[in-house]
């Protein structure tokens, strides 16, 4: 087998499985129910939730409200098994399930998001009836609950290979992963042409709004350059906050994400156009080669801004490559904050209590970058 972008299909999406459906579950009127009373919950109070660790259950007064709402003694009695299983999955769909980030709405439809690139999941659905949960969150038609005759993950799939073999713009980084998963040599080819693209360091900001205020001002001073820009957020949901904060900048730009990818061929071909600015998720930081137009050259090339890192170093290069490419002149800026959400999930203990302490400190329409050595190294290691 000879795999195309090897390190998104054989590392991202290694425990991502292959399901073989079969008939589907009798369907239960359980989901309605269920998210009823979740919407009733108070949090921390009725349930637990973690966005750190992404855990969430429901706590002893939860229960309580449960036997009232439903009128039964004891709520984990086996007979009410069934009820305890939607009531979880209604709690998950709410609390671990965000739209526009994990998942969009099309067409009456739930159509799941690739976490790696931002793009639709054609054809995939959640398992285990989570699925079902996050359409009635929604309150659209709940299609039929499916079961799991057999299923294989990519990585035990493409291990039953005699050869294997791939091709990717990243793999050196991953080298350990693919030495250790499929014992594979990483073999690194010298580019075409020199890169003279710039990769400017972090620009790091406390709070989530000095950022995105920041980043709006840095675009409005490049675009007036004429210098195309291409400026990837972390979801559908943030690409449209940056969209519409540009609108009330006075910026043309276009917007492409899951919602517009039927545009995608166009917009990225007039993505490299002089004065041109594009708003993507990372569904424009893989696979997309962007051409100059005519003098963009001479402007400085194409202007990659990144509102986010991803949450993978391979991922960080994917998108810095939309730019320099095949010797072509350009820059790459990401602009961070405490807020973020790879730091709010994976950060350490000491950079949440400095947010928790520097967070009201701050003018949002005065943002003030962080230089300390110590955070660059933070956000590059994180």
């Amino acid at each position: 087998a000879i795999v195309d972008e090897a390190d998104a299909v054989l590392l991202d999406m290694a425990q991502t499985p292959l399901v073989i459906s079969g008939s589907p579950r009798v369907q239960s009127n359980l989901y309605k129910i269920a998210d009823e009373l979740i919407l009733s919950f108070e949090e921390q109070v009725d349930y637990y939730f973690d966005k750190e660790r992404q855990e969430v259950w429901i706590k002893n007064q939860g229960v309580r409200e449960a036997e009232r709402y439903f009128r039964i003694p004891h709520f984990y009695k086996q007979s009410n098994r069934e009820l305890v299983r939607h009531l979880n999955l209604s709690l998950k769909a709410h609390k671990l399930f965000e739209r526009g980030k994990d998942y969009v709405v099309d067409d009456g439809e739930i159509k799941l998001l690739d976490a790696t690139n931002g793009r639709v999941l054609e054809g995939t659905k959640l398992q285990g009836g989570v699925h079902q949960a996050i359409e009635q969150k929604e309150h659209l038609n709940v299609t039929p609950e499916s079961r799991a005759m057999a299923s294989i993950t990519y990585q035990n799939l493409f291990r039953m290979f005699t050869k294997l073999a791939g091709m990717t713009g990243t793999g050196k980084t991953a080298e350990k992963e693919f030495i250790e998963v499929y014992d594979m040599e990483v073999v690194r080819i010298p580019t075409n042409s020199p890169v003279r693209r710039i990769d400017y360091p972090d620009k790091i900001y406390t709070t989530l709004p000095e950022k995105i205020y920041a980043t709006i001002e840095f675009v409005k001073q490049v675009h007036d350059t004429g210098q195309p820009i291409l400026l990837v957020a972390g979801s559908v949901r943030m690409s449209e906050l940056f969209s519409e904060l540009l609108l009330l900048s006075g910026i043309p730009h276009s917007l492409l994400n899951a919602q517009s990818a039927v545009k995608e061929a166009q917009m990225i071909a007039e993505a490299g156009q002089k004065g041109a600015v594009t708003v993507a998720t990372n569904m424009a930081g893989r696979g997309t080669d962007i051409k100059l137009g005519k003098g963009v050259s001479e402007l400085g090339g194409l202007a990659v801004i990144g509102t986010e890192r991803m949450k993978s170093q391979r991922m960080d290069l994917q998108l810095r490559g939309r730019s320099g490419r095949q010797g072509d002149i350009g820059f790459s800026q990401f602009f961070v904050s405490f807020e973020d959400d790879l730091m709010i999930e994976s950060g350490p203990k000491w950079a949440q209590a400095y947010f928790r302490k520097n967070r009201d400190k701050v003018n949002p329409e005065k943002p003030k970058a962080l230089g300390q050595r110590r955070f660059q190294k933070l956000f590059q290691q994180t």
